[in-house]
This record gives C-alpha cells, structure tokens and sequence, in this order.
C-alpha cells in the first residue's frame, strides 16, 4: 500500500495494493475526489485539505495527502490505520454494484473514536452500490455505531459452555435483546458476557 502502483491498475489486491491507482482513478472525478478528501478529513489530525500524486515517467503513482500549510505525506509514510482505511474508502466505493465483501477486524489501525467512520462508509455502500458486507469485529466501539437496523442483522458466533459446536446468532433474535440493549447498550452486553449466555 506503501509503494508507487501502476496507473493502469483497475481494483485493490487482497493485500491493499494499488491503492494509490485507485485512489487517482477515482480522484479523476472532482466530486469523488471531494467527498474522498471529506472522508479522509474526517478520521486524520492535523486537518487535511487535499489529495495529490507523484507520478513517474513510467505511470505509476503515489499517493499523497496535503495538510493545512502545505505539509505532503506520501503513502509511505502514512500510518497503516490511514491506509487501511482509506483502501476500505476504495474497495466500498469501487466494488462493482452487487458485490460481497468479506472485511476482517474492522477497527484495525483504527482510532477507537474513528471506527463510526468507516461504519457509516459501509453503511452508505450498502443502501447506495447494493454491496453487501460480511465483517468481523470484537470492538463494542464499532458495535456501537451500527444503526439499529444493522445491529440487530448482526450475527454473533460463539460456542456455548460445554458445546464442541460454534453457533451462529442474528443478536435481533436473541431472547430479550431489543429490552436488554435499551437498558444496558451493546458495550455493556460484550463486556459482560449477556451475548454469550443467551445463545
């Protein structure tokens, strides 16, 4: 993620590589690359005012992020939760209309009080690009910021006590959750082990 990618690159690799293609792919559009800066804007510290790219003889690009008074970062030197996140920003955005996509912890590299952001990114590509979307978290963080709607769809897998047999749950359908989570909120469910125990 940290390198120069060919301009020609079309999709991110497992792995996050080409980023940079992608992101001057969509940056070509000017309300894209607004509403990527937005974003972007939105999880970094100190302010970020814009995107740019260093580009080689042989097109290939990097990317760069331009702070308040100027002050470019490349990709190599942004952290490793910024890239992350912005290659989630990317694959959400870019997926063809209908695509499953399998995110693994999602509040990786993230800042505990950022992981809302990328919630709602995919929140957004699921109503707007008819994406759907499996991910895995143990954050309450990011549990937290699921809608309503969203967190009762979420399924719980867990394995109950004395059981060689790992269950899966939609926490909607568990005995009592609507009234437990109104009362006590799914931090407090996690933390406790209430999740666990209603299986």
């Amino acid at each position: 993620m940290r390198g120069y990618a060919p301009k020609s690159a079309t999709r991110l690799d497992l792995e996050g590589e080409n980023v940079s293609a992608l992101a001057w792919s969509v940056c070509q559009n000017a309300e894209a690359r607004a509403d990527l800066v937005d974003w972007l804007a939105e999880l970094c510290a100190p302010e970020l005012e814009d995107i740019d790219f260093a580009e080689t003889e042989l097109g290939d690009v990097m990317l760069i992020l331009v702070e308040r008074g100027g002050r470019r970062m490349p990709a190599r030197s942004l952290s490793d939760g910024t890239l992350r996140f912005l290659g989630e920003l990317l694959a959400l955005r870019t997926a063809p209309e209908g695509s499953l996509m399998l995110i693994e912890e999602i509040e990786n590299g993230l800042h505990p009080t950022r992981a809302h952001l990328l919630v709602e990114a995919m929140e957004a590509a699921v109503i707007e690009r008819k994406v759907q979307i499996i991910a895995t978290t143990h954050s309450p963080l990011v549990l937290n910021a699921l809608s309503p709607e969203a967190l009762r769809a979420a399924v719980l897998v867990a394995r109950p006590p004395g059981s060689t047999s790992t269950l899966l749950r939609s926490l909607g359908a568990l005995p009592g959750f609507d009234e437990v989570v109104a009362r006590r909120g799914i931090d407090q469910l996690i933390t406790s082990g209430w999740l666990e125990r209603a299986v």
